[in-house]
Formats: structure tokens, C-alpha cells, sequence
């Protein structure tokens, strides 16, 4: 029980406590960091990770890229992905509250879009009930809108993006890292690149 506790008192604490005085200076600047029982765990996980991954390839050819790359800064890409629908195919006013009263609903990708419209009924009545600022779009309006999802859908490459409006502006560093190693190992790639990201 002890040992239980101190594991969760690590990952409790250790990611505040393993950056204190991070931005010191001198000879052997970072040493505290890479010290910390915190960050030497989180070295073991890793290490762990790459021998599994390595062990499923085949003996005689076995290698990685190993990655530290980041999170996409901002907002999400499915969110940006259903701002840009938005302001494309609604054409009347309200534009402003009817984004409030999908995300306010948990509305944040085309994918949860598509799913709400096909009950444009219900929908409404969550807008109503639930929704951010009291704004309630037309019966009609809606049913365009839904008509609109799913004709883009029909457009979509497999993985369910439009390659051609794919804008580098809506990637972060690990989409574009992910994107150029596809394109540089095809279909290996999945199985040669490991990833830490944060």
C-alpha cells in the first residue's frame, strides 16, 4: 500500500515538482529535470515502449524514428474543420450564435454535426433547451445545412478530410511530422515511427 501511495504521490506532484528551477543557468543546466524520479519513469515507459515496438519487427530488419514531437497549439482540427463548413454554407444571419449553440452543445466536429441533423427536430429542441444565448435556427435552414454535410462527405478522401482544403494553418507540428513521414515511408510508416508527444 505504501509503495500504491507513492506511485500516485508521483503522479501527482511530479510534473509541477520536475520543472522547478528549469530555467537556471550554467554547467549542468536540465540535469535537475532529467533526475527527477518523475522524468525517469516516464524515460522507463519509453524505453519499454521502443523494445515492444522493436521486438514485433523482423529480426534481421529492425529500426525506428523515434519523434518528440507537440500537440496541434489552438484549436482542435475537427473544431476548425466545422468553423470553416459554417462559415461557407450558412448564409443567413445569427452565424455567430448558431456556433455558440453547437459547441455550447458539444457540437465540435463534422462528424458530431452529421449525427445531430439527422434529427433536426430533436436538435432544435436541444438548441432550445440547452443551447448558449436562446438562438434557434429555422427547421429549414437546418435541413440545408444537413443536405450540404453530407454532400462534402461524398467529397471526402479516406480518413475523412478533404485533401485539397487541408490548409498546413490547421496542422500542428505532429499532423505535419505524421503527413511527411507518410509521405516519405507510405505504408510503413504507422509500423517505423513511434511517436512522444505532449
Amino acid at each position: 500500500q505504501a509503495a500504491s501511495r507513492a506511485a500516485e504521490e508521483l503522479l501527482e506532484t511530479g510534473p509541477s515538482e520536475a520543472y522547478v528551477g528549469w530555467q537556471s543557468v550554467g554547467e549542468g543546466h536540465g540535469d535537475g529535470v532529467f533526475q527527477h524520479p518523475y522524468v525517469e519513469c516516464l524515460l522507463r515507459v519509453a524505453r519499454r515502449q521502443v523494445s515492444e515496438a522493436l521486438a514485433e519487427q523482423p529480426e534481421d530488419d529492425r529500426w525506428l524514428i523515434c519523434v518528440r514531437t507537440y500537440g496541434r497549439a489552438g484549436e482542435p482540427l475537427p473544431k476548425a474543420e466545422l468553423r470553416r463548413f459554417l462559415a461557407k454554407h450558412w448564409k443567413r444571419g445569427g452565424f455567430a450564435d448558431l456556433q455558440r449553440a453547437f459547441f455550447s452543445l458539444g457540437i465540435d466536429s463534422m462528424d458530431t454535426l452529421r449525427d445531430e441533423l439527422q434529427d433536426i427536430g430533436a436538435l432544435r429542441n436541444r438548441i432550445r433547451v440547452d443551447g448558449d444565448g436562446g438562438y434557434v435556427p429555422s427547421y429549414k435552414s437546418l435541413e440545408e445545412l444537413r443536405d450540404e454535410a453530407e454532400a462534402e462527405k461524398e467529397t471526402l478522401a479516406p480518413g475523412g478530410c478533404k485533401k485539397k482544403d487541408r490548409r498546413a494553418g490547421d496542422m500542428g507540428i505532429l499532423e505535419l511530422t505524421l503527413s511527411t513521414l507518410e509521405r516519405a515511408l507510405g505504408s510503413e510508416a504507422h509500423r517505423r515511427g513511434f511517436f512522444f508527444f505532449s
